[in-house]
């Protein structure tokens, strides 16, 4: 958004200059500062809201794999979910990567701070190691039950240490104090929306499995309130943190799209058997839900940018 703003204020500069009746003192100190605010522009594309933005996304993709992982064991859309945890893997890969090398495609620079690198360089050892259980399912080698309980008691500390990453990006740019309360409760309330996108379905999917059933009940009740208050609070406010009602046109927009297909997988959430058809609306209405919660995350992200 910003970035728009810049490169607006750079054009009417240029309309300035040409009315300059010849100046070329003149024009050549408009177009030096014409410069100056394009290469600011363009170094803005790497803003802070845009690192805590695919942070956030890796958070997000902890769970999606998880996700895809106990897909591809029950049997449901193999070669699909083979496709989809590998995609999800190599994002997950590359953005890590990404802080510590910088990836001009994502629009990532390298950190400069000693403690974010010390952290990745511990974090890119834990996803090794993750990544070692998660590849045999989506290199069509025969899954083992070791695997996938790996997968399953571990996923959750990467998700942990992912949200260490992201809220060390958080504290660098001190974004806390630049912001009102309301806006950073709004922020904290989209941000976690994509990932408890995809936690509950893990949970739903481990529960269907019988694998720590009671206790992954408990968590999936706990995570299904977790999205459920926050995408209420966001469109509707919420008094005790201080949000208002989303009240941007596009973003109220978007709200409602997600609102109404969230409506239509909770039935299927709650539903103690599923049939195929039940399982296939889960997995089919989770993306849709997941594509929404990354839109609103970057919509209010820009918006925060404004502050």
């Amino acid at each position: 958004m910003r970035r728009k703003l810049l490169l607006l204020f750079a054009f009417l500069m240029t309309d300035l200059a040409l009315f300059a009746n010849g100046n070329k003192n003149f024009m050549f100190k408009k177009e030096s500062e014409i410069n100056r605010l394009v290469q600011m522009a363009i170094a803005n594309e790497n803003k802070k809201g845009h690192m805590l933005y695919m942070i956030g996304k890796e958070r997000a993709l902890t769970q999606k794999m998880a996700k895809e992982a106990l897909l591809i064991a029950l049997g449901v859309d193999v070669e699909k979910n083979r496709e989809y945890l590998k995609e999800s893997a190599n994002l997950y890969e590359r953005i890590l990567n990404a802080v510590l090398k910088g990836d001009r495609e994502l629009k990532i620079n390298a950190s400069k701070n000693k403690e974010i690198i010390s952290f990745t360089k511990k974090l890119q050892k834990e996803w090794k190691k993750f990544k070692s259980h998660l590849k045999p399912f989506y290199e069509k080698n025969s899954v083992k039950k070791e695997d996938l309980l790996y997968i399953v008691n571990k996923n959750e500390d990467l998700l942990r240490d992912t949200n260490r990453l992201f809220l060390m990006y958080k504290k660098e740019d001190n974004f806390d104090n630049k912001l009102t309360d309301s806006m950073m409760n709004a922020l904290d309330f989209a941000g976690r929306e994509s990932m408890l996108s995809q936690k509950i379905v893990k949970e739903k999917l481990l529960v269907l499995a019988g694998i720590d059933k009671e206790r992954n009940i408990v968590k999936l009740r706990g995570s299904f309130l977790l999205f459920d208050k926050a995408l209420r609070g966001l469109l509707d406010g919420n008094e005790k943190r201080g949000i208002s009602p989303a009240a941007v046109s596009h973003i109220r927009a978007e709200l409602l799209e997600m609102k109404s297909i969230w409506d239509s997988m909770i039935p299927v959430i709650f539903k103690t058997e599923l049939n195929r058809e039940d399982l296939k609306k889960l997995v089919t209405l989770n993306l849709p839900l997941l594509d929404k919660s990354n839109k609103v995350v970057r919509m209010y992200e820009d918006l925060a940018d404004l502050y």
